[in-house]
Formats: C-alpha cells, structure tokens, sequence
C-alpha cells in the first residue's frame, strides 16, 4: 500500500469560479459531500471514476444553532444508464457482502459544527425529532411568504435571535447568505486521501 495516498472516502467536492490569467476557471471547495467512508478501500457508484461531474440536488438546511448542514442528493446515472438520485452516505460495509453496509446517514454539506466533530451533522440529520424542531425544507418553499420556510421559531431561538425582530432575521440572513449561492450547484467526484494510515482523522469527516 502506498501509505502517502491512503484512501478514507469518496465524495463530491462542491466547485468555487476563480479567474485564471484571465479567463474563467474553477477550484474545489473547501466543502464537500461524503460518499463511501471506509480507510482504506473507500468505492464510487457503480459507472463514476474520479474527477467526474455530478449535479448536486439541495433538500432543505438543518441548523441547531451547533450544526448548519445542508441535506443534498447527487444526481447519478445507474448501470442501465437511467438518471437516479443518490440519497445516502455508504459507511464502511460488510466484507462477507459487499451490497451490505454497517450504516447509512443523509448525503449532506456541513458548513459548520463549531467544536464539534463533523459526523455529529450526520447523526441529527437521522434524528426525526431534531429534524422536525430545526430542519427547514428549501426544495418546496413557498414563493409567496420567505416567513414560512427561512424562519423558523426554534432554528431562530437556536441561534439566540428573534423571530419577530426584523434586525435578528437580518442577522439569520447573513448566516445563510454563502449557503444559498451554492443551491442546485455540480460538484466533482474526488477521493480523499490521509498522509499516512496511522494520520487518519477519527472524527470521520462529513
């Protein structure tokens, strides 16, 4: 094993414009989507390889206050050649199977954990009680009232701003502003790869 390209995960990298000698260009993200989480023998779906163009569809936005994540699907075409919407992280497998993994979490984008690790963003993504108190769907929002779908009660008391007070919902605005410039965005399929084995990040990056 070459320990200076050790794989831990695939995913979509989402893709910042820059200017190049003058002409358009891009570069990858500091944000990411994790795919296949498994050091040392991480995978693409099945017809992807390495530097490959995806779409990246953007569900809604999950913000406690502690964690603002973003839930995505990538858009994949299937061994048929029929477009599908990839839905969930793959998360180590089975070795006696491999269609078998050990566990699934919502594909996603943190943008933020504070001191926190980022696969707890994954985790409250799957807790149905804390998606319905701080998850705000973006996919559906209504055209007619932005109150309905930004501002949500707890996500605003989260964040120790007002709900009612036009100043604080400027403030909310300012912490989504950069998250809304990356809606509906392509990203590109990369494998992250460690230093060295024994330099793996425990925290299991998302």
């Amino acid at each position: 094993m070459d320990k200076s390209k050790y794989k831990i995960y695939t995913g979509v990298f989402l893709v910042d414009p820059i200017i190049t000698k003058g002409k358009p260009a891009f570069a990858l993200s500091k944000f990411h989507i994790t795919y296949h989480y498994q050091p040392g023998d991480c995978r693409f779906p099945t017809n992807v390889e390495e530097d490959d163009w995806v779409s990246i569809h953007h569900h809604g936005i999950y913000d406690d206050g502690e964690i603002l994540a973003s839930k995505v699907s990538l858009l994949h075409h299937n061994s048929e050649g029929e477009r599908q919407s990839i839905l969930f992280q793959r998360r180590r497998y089975d070795p006696k199977n491999d269609d078998e993994f050990l566990a699934q979490y919502p594909l996603h984008i943190t943008w933020s954990s504070g001191e926190l690790p980022p696969v707890i963003a994954a985790e409250r993504l799957s807790d149905d009680s804390l998606m319905d108190k701080y998850y705000t769907q973006t996919s559906q929002k209504p055209e007619f009232n932005e109150s309905e779908w930004k501002y949500k009660k707890d996500v605003m008391v989260a964040n120790d701003l007002n709900i009612d007070d036009e100043m604080n919902r400027k403030v909310y605005n300012a912490r989504l502003n950069h998250i809304f410039g990356y809606l509906d965005p392509i990203g590109v399929w990369k494998t992250y790869s460690a230093p060295d084995e024994e330099k793996i990040d425990n925290s299991e990056e998302n």
